[in-house]
């Protein structure tokens, strides 16, 4: 069999080093010329890298990192990072371990079994014979423990971290990863659900963030003998009777396979690369309906030395600049209106230049900011002005915490989630290829009957990636998962 995987990004990635690992033929196209996509650590400014425009590497699928064996090819974990909390007008503090209640730390192992495993097939006429498992395990946690989850994950995170954290500034800093790649506020329903199923996938750090799972991955799909091509497009996937025949490169080449593996993102695989009348109207029309609605910004700092929050006596690794709660859903009214970010707070930094001073040139550092919310489409559009304005208020917050900062910077580059859709196919910018919701979780995502892989309508196509189950940020697991089903038939 001869499998073309289409995507160079982690789960491209760990789906080309598994099929090639049971023996198949496997060819990788990336369109980039550098293999990693969105988690490519990319020279943007004379001398300085980044480590990928994710926020961090700390959600590794455990499931790719031990399928694939990768601290054989130079994945090193490191303890997990200190997040320095900072806010105007206050003492930094170091943000330990949520101090969550007991139910967590016996649901997350219930809950991490489920992003490691196939979602539930829930097709007509499909076998109820696997959701036995999932069954009994919730069965397991007990009566109390069933009811208690059965609360938590529809509250809202301001709600739920409200319960367990008093300090407001403490709160919002927990609250933030559970709302990266969802569409919604502190205060929007079943974000505490999100913010359970972060820590459950949650892991010790990557040395080397991003980029540096680019590289034990990449390692681990050419030394079991995949073929790998950066720099290779694709335009179209090629049918014959409905069937998949191979693809047609945007350089006019054909590449003839038995199979195509996409983790492009389910909306571009089968609106653009599969042309929509080839597919069911039932299934087209669930598709185009997936949402895709980008919410993150990065800004990338070139640093003529380090950032040194006021009250640290050292440069920290990782910050965030938070508010209360009542900021942070101020912030996201910013995005549902469309609005030009008013406030930047919260903001989500990484200074990887701390652990491997080798991405900046000597005494000078990187600085890799997460404005998490900004939308795709503010009024009047991205614009150069608009671009400006981004920018200069990222730096006046830094320099809120961090005087100096903004004559630290010898360099920039800014990515709105209109950029990273051009830059990086992305469909609305979403980084994650489908928004995190109750409706685009397991079985539903990226929508009814396509959450396990297999495109029926389509033969020979598959579906991989963090736009499918389970989601997430450079795990992994989407493709280890579809590379799975694909070799199961």
């Amino acid at each position: 069999m001869s499998v073309v995987v289409i995507g160079g990004g982690p789960d491209g990635l760990a789906a080309a080093a598994v099929l090639a690992s049971a023996g198949k033929q496997v060819t990788l196209l990336a369109p980039e010329d550098t293999l990693g996509h969105t988690s490519a650590g990319l020279e943007f400014h004379p001398g300085f890298r980044h480590t990928g425009v994710f926020p961090d590497a700390d959600n590794l699928s455990t499931l790719a990192a031990s399928a694939l064996r990768l601290d054989t090819h130079g994945l090193t974990r490191v303890s997990v990072h200190d997040v320095t909390v900072c806010t105007p007008g206050r003492d930094p503090l170091t943000l330990g371990p949520p101090r969550t209640p007991a139910l967590v730390g016996r649901v997350l192992p219930f809950l991490g079994k489920q992003l490691v495993a196939p979602a539930p097939d829930l097709t007509d006429g499909a076998s109820l014979v696997p959701l036995i498992g999932p069954a009994l395990g919730f069965r397991r946690l007990g009566a109390a423990d069933m009811m208690e989850l059965l609360r938590v994950a529809p509250l809202s995170v301001d709600d739920w971290v409200a319960e367990w954290e008093d300090d407001p500034i403490v709160a919002s800093a927990h609250m933030l990863p559970a709302l990266r790649g969802a569409w919604m506020g502190p205060r929007g329903p079943t974000s505490a659900g999100l913010l359970l199923l972060d820590l459950a996938r949650r892991g010790a750090p990557v040395r080397g963030g991003p980029a540096a799972v680019v590289a034990a991955l990449e390692a681990a799909a050419t030394s079991a003998g995949a073929t790998l091509r950066a720099g290779a497009g694709v335009s179209q996937v090629t049918l014959d009777g409905g069937r998949v025949t191979g693809v047609i490169l945007e350089s006019g080449e054909t590449l003839a396979a038995t199979a195509v593996l996409s983790t492009v993102g389910p909306r571009r695989t089968l609106m653009d690369l599969v042309s929509a009348r080839e597919l069911p109207p039932r299934t087209e029309g669930r598709i185009r309906t997936v949402r895709c609605r980008g919410s993150m910004a990065k800004v990338h700092l070139a640093l003529a030395g380090p950032l040194i929050p006021t009250g640290c006596s050292a440069a920290p690794e990782r910050v965030r600049i938070v508010g209360p709660p009542t900021a942070l859903e101020r912030a996201w009214d910013d995005v549902k209106h469309g609005r030009l970010p008013q406030s930047f707070m919260p903001l989500d930094i990484a200074q990887p230049t701390v652990a491997d001073p080798a991405l900046a040139p000597d005494g000078q550092h990187v600085l890799a900011v997460t404005v998490p919310f900004a939308a795709q489409d503010i009024d009047g559009g991205w614009t150069e002005d608009a671009r400006k304005t981004l920018l200069d208020g990222v730096l006046s917050s830094l320099e809120s915490v961090a005087p100096g900062a903004r004559d630290l910077v010898v360099g920039h580059e800014v990515l709105t989630p209109s950029d990273l859709e051009r830059t990086f196919g992305l469909d609305g910018g979403h980084l994650i290829h489908g928004e995190l919701g109750l409706d685009q979780l397991g079985p539903l995502r990226p929508a009814h009957g396509l959450a396990r892989h297999r495109v029926d309508e389509v033969p020979g196509l598959w579906l991989g990636g963090m736009g499918c189950h389970p989601g997430g940020w450079t795990g992994g697991a989407g493709g280890v998962l579809a590379a799975r089903a694909l070799l199961a038939g």
